[in-house]
């Protein structure tokens, strides 16, 4: 039984900012990591002191990647109140059921709803928190030949770094630090031996931060383990170490680091040394089995907890190893419901070790370090072990200031012992109470009923109120400022000479002071501070005036020169950028304001301000060509550049204004590159040239046209073509490459009423495939031939070439007489002479001075023509409308026709000039009846009877 306190705990030394209101975080510790519940979750304890009166204090989390860096983007959790309306310096508070992951932890006082001072931050996790035991392999081995070290590479593995193995003093206040290759780890572990691996492989898998301890101790039997647990005397070997070890350090890191922050379970590597005791005397397996079981029961009886265990099967030494020792190992892990798992089997790692032929080194440690990780991540380990969460740490109770600043603290009742240690390591008193001194940091410690495990009180330090009257700026007051006189110290309650009651007095009138204030500490301790000043009053410079050479809107890699436009050599330049000078030049973005300083550092009013913006260049763009770059030169290439902006081609280093667009045409020779531009005008880096190449066109064919190419519908016309090289093809607006032959012959087909034009030309193909341009164009006209008319008797004299409507009618005729011709060419044809008559029509064109010609229809069929009567000839009569038409058998020049009534009256008269075709007379007007009609002329005079019977 331990009988000294002193040999439990260890002041840890705590420095303290002197900034009034900053918080002093005792609890927890950096970068201690809490055991993780079977859901993931545990408390964050935390704890500490405070100067100034707070109505509240508070935390969050902000998680850190496998670096210790936040992550990007941050993520944090809400600000949390941990204490409301704090007193007398000290608080304890909790966080509580935070997820497992790795943080840093910041905490902040808050007065008046503002946060006080500056925000207080250490790592802190939730995660697994382990606790190594056994001999050498457990403890780790530092040796000539095993200088190997492997630091954890994870940030989130971490350790106690203290080695102690003298039971007689005390062990220190968990100080946490990252666990490097050549750190201890405590309370009896040496170096990181295979756990640095072992954690970073953990930390990884798992995604929460990893902590270790170590009672391990080399050179040590099942039987010692036993012996010392159950504090036997008289030892079955002779390991000759001072009483209570080496059971005594892992009890000593149970009821003191597991309390501190939970426990995951105890990794047991304990066997190399048994394999003599049981090789050598033949002991079986239930020896090793009994033994371990005293020692597991022993180590939940020391730490009143069910602490879970896993244990490794090791025996060998050298090419040996022990059954007996493996399957006793194994015999403990089969116990039914006994919260003990399997661990590794080391036997089969490095069979040849280091020359004491026991220990792992180089690769060795590696292998070992992944056999732990796999039997922990294994066989549902961590869903079936029974994790410990720490102990609830204490708050103490603190009294009223008394004199010469003392304060009175006091320790919860109820617990079996009590102690406190100074900032000297000095055990001051084992009392429940203490009266603290001013400035003194203390370490509060107390023990459980049991006996067993310990409770802290995260350490305070007492600092009463000592504080001065501050100036917020110098008594030399610019015009227009105000001069705040002010505490240093954040209590609630102030006293000044001239009665007033707040934390600070404005001034703006220039005089002398003398002020004293008395104020009250959150101790009650009463302190009071003097000062006096003469305040005195100054006029500020002019405001100066900013002017930039070019646009602040910046592309990377420009600049801009910021420069005051009236230059004040009477007082110092201040630029919020620091610069000192008229002008400067910046390339980085920023906001530039510039004041000026006089002798008395009054400063005049800002300028204006410059905002220089820095506007990323497009990236270099990339140029890509829809097909070959070498081609003819009548053809083009597409070439385009990625990118969404607008752009900037060149042809051979020159830029070419036209070709602005993200796709162009390009069908000359060259160089060709381009820039991007983009909306704020930056330009990308040219791109990598692409070359465009064209070949030339082979000479044109010589064409001619051997005889006229204009011709009625039916002709044709020959075309030739000469060329020197290649293939000849030829074409038209409307067919392409439709021949191949030198001379073709043209009989295009024409509507019966359409006229056909069509344009030949002749071009050459060489053997690179280029074509030439086209040869001098043929157009070639056909115009279509009229309709054959029809003979038609139209009276008893006059015969008429008809078309059908269908037709194409002609502005020409020529009529023959019993197959011979006629000089008669009108469409109407006079005749008194009867035979055989028919007709054909023509159409003359006029294509221009070379090209007039006359298209012929066919004749139309022969008209047998008998007229009838002599004479002149009326008819219809009689009329049903009152139109008479007349025709005469001779053409007859002035005749003159009367209507006479039955009664001899003169009706209607007219006079024809020339009788030569069919002449029609209106009668219409006349009622019905019978007329007479009087034909007149020199040679030829006739009456006639007409009737008008018109219809009602």
């Amino acid at each position: 039984m331990i009988k000294n306190l002193r040999l439990i705990l260890l002041f840890f030394t705590i420095f303290r900012l002197n900034a009034v209101g900053q918080l002093d975080i005792t609890l927890p510790s950096d970068r201690t990591v809490y055991q993780r519940s079977t859901l993931n979750v545990a408390n964050i304890y935390i704890g500490g002191s405070y100067a100034g009166q707070l109505d509240k204090i508070e935390a969050r989390l902000i998680t850190l990647d496998d670096k210790g860096l936040a992550i990007i983007p941050e993520t944090a959790t809400a600000w949390q109140t941990v204490a409301t309306a704090p007193t007398k310096g000290h608080f304890v508070g909790t966080l509580a059921n935070q997820k497992g992951g790795w943080y840093k932890l910041e905490v902040r006082a808050i007065q008046g709803g503002v946060q006080i001072g500056k925000i207080s931050s250490l790592k802190v996790g939730v995660g697994e928190v382990f606790l190594m035991a056994g001999q050498s392999n457990a403890q780790g081995e530092i040796t000539v030949y095993n200088t190997t070290r492997y630091d954890a590479i994870d940030d989130r593995v971490n350790s106690i770094n203290l080695q102690n193995f003298d039971v007689t003093k005390p062990l220190q206040y968990p100080v946490f630090s990252h666990l490097d290759g050549n750190n201890n780890i405590a309370p009896t572990g040496y170096s990181a031996w295979c756990y640095g691996l072992l954690g970073s492989n953990l930390a990884r898998k798992l995604n929460v931060p990893i902590a270790f301890y170590n009672a391990g101790v080399g050179n040590t039997s099942v039987f010692d383990w036993r012996a010392s647990a159950l504090g036997e005397t008289d030892r079955p070997t002779g390991f000759d170490i001072s009483k209570g070890a080496p059971f005594i350090y892992l009890k000593r890191a149970l009821n003191y680091y597991a309390a501190y922050t939970g426990l995951r379970a105890i990794l047991w590597h304990q066997g190399e040394n048994d394999l003599g005791n049981f090789e050598a005397s033949g002991i079986g397996p239930e020896i090793y089995r009994d033994n371990l079981v005293r020692v597991i029961n022993q180590s939940r009886v020391v730490s009143n907890k069910n602490i879970s265990w896993m244990i490794a099967q090791a025996s060998r030494v050298g090419v040996n190893t022990s059954s007996s020792v493996t399957e006793g190992q194994k015999f403990v892990t089969d116990i039914p419901n006994y919260n003990v798992f399997a661990g590794p089997k080391t036997d089969n790692l490095q069979p040849v070790r280091d020359l004491g032929a026991t220990h792992f080194y180089g690769e060795g440690l590696r292998d070992l370090a992944n056999a732990w990780y796999n039997s922990i991540i294994s066989n549902n380990f961590l869903a079936n072990s029974l994790p410990q969460e720490a102990s609830v740490p204490k708050g103490l109770f603190i009294g009223e200031c008394a004199n010469n600043n003392q304060i009175s603290m006091q320790m919860p009742s109820g617990y079996i012992e009590y102690g406190w240690y100074s900032s000297n390591n000095a055990n001051v008193t084992k009392s429940q109470n203490l009266t603290a001194l001013a400035k003194t940091t203390y370490t509060p410690y107390m023990r459980d009923l049991d006996g067993k495990n310990y409770f802290f009180v995260p350490p305070v330090t007492f600092s009463p109120n000592t504080f001065s009257i501050v100036l917020d700026k110098s008594p030399t007051l610019c015009n227009g400022q105000i001069l705040n006189v002010e505490t240093n110290t954040f209590n609630n309650n102030y006293k000044w000479s001239n009665g007033s009651t707040e934390k600070s007095i404005p001034l703006t009138t220039p005089g002398f002071y003398n002020f004293t204030v008395n104020s009250t500490d959150v101790y009650n301790c009463i302190n009071t501070a003097t000062k006096s000043f003469e305040l005195k009053i100054v006029q500020i410079p002019p405001t100066p005036t900013l002017v930039t050479n070019v646009s602040p809107q910046l592309c990377e890699g420009g600049s801009v020169t910021i420069k005051d436009k009236d230059i004040q050599t009477n007082y110092q330049n201040v630029w919020n950028n620091g610069n000192t000078t008229n002008n400067f030049t910046t390339k980085n973005k920023g906001e530039f304001v510039l004041k000026y300083k006089d002798n008395n550092n009054c400063e005049s009013e800002p300028s204006n301000k410059i905002v220089v913006e820095v506007n990323k260049n497009p990236l270099k763009p990339t140029i890509l060509s829809n097909g070959p770059t070498t081609f003819c030169e009548d053809k083009f290439v597409i070439l385009a550049a990625d990118g969404s902006k607008n752009y900037e081609w060149q042809k051979n280093g020159v830029v070419v204004p036209t070709l602005n667009t993200q796709f162009v045409s390009v069908n000359l020779p060259g160089n060709y590159r381009a820039k991007i531009i983009n909306e704020f005008g930056c330009y990308s880096e040219v791109s990598d040239s692409i070359i465009v190449k064209t070949l030339a066109l082979p000479p044109s064919p010589i064409v001619e046209a051997n005889g006229p190419v204009a011709f009625c519908a039916g002709g044709s016309v020959e075309l030739k073509a000469t060329i020197n090289i290649g293939t000849l093809v030829w074409s038209t607006a409307k067919s392409e490459n439709f021949s191949s032959e030198r001379n073709i012959f043209i009989t295009p087909e024409t509507d019966l009423k359409a006229s056909s034009t069509n344009t030949y030309f002749a071009r050459t193909i060489d053997g690179l495939g280029c074509t030439s341009r086209p040869s001098e164009k043929i157009l070639v006209t056909v115009r279509p031939n009229p309709s054959a008319p029809k003979v038609s008797p139209i009276g008893a004299y006059t015969l008429e070439a008809k078309t059908s409507i269908l037709g194409l009618e002609g502005n020409k005729y020529v009529w023959q007489y019993n197959n011979g011709p006629i000089a008669q060419n009108t469409k109407f044809l006079k005749t008194a002479i009867p035979g055989l008559y028919k007709v054909k029509s023509a159409i003359g064109y006029d294509l221009g001075p070379d090209a007039k010609f006359e298209c012929f229809s066919q004749f139309s069929e022969n008209l047998d023509f008998s007229p009838t009567g002599r004479g002149l000839v009326i008819y219809t009569n009689p009329s049903k409308t009152g139109l008479f038409i007349l025709e005469a058998d001779s053409d007859i020049q002035n005749a003159k026709i009367n209507i006479i009534s039955l009664y001899g009256q003169n009706i209607y008269e007219t006079e024809i000039e020339l009788f030569d075709n069919q002449k029609l007379i209106d009668l219409s007007f006349l009622p019905n009846g019978e007329y007479k009609l009087f034909f007149q002329s020199q040679y030829y005079n006739t009456t006639k009877s007409i009737i008008i019977n018109k219809m009602k």
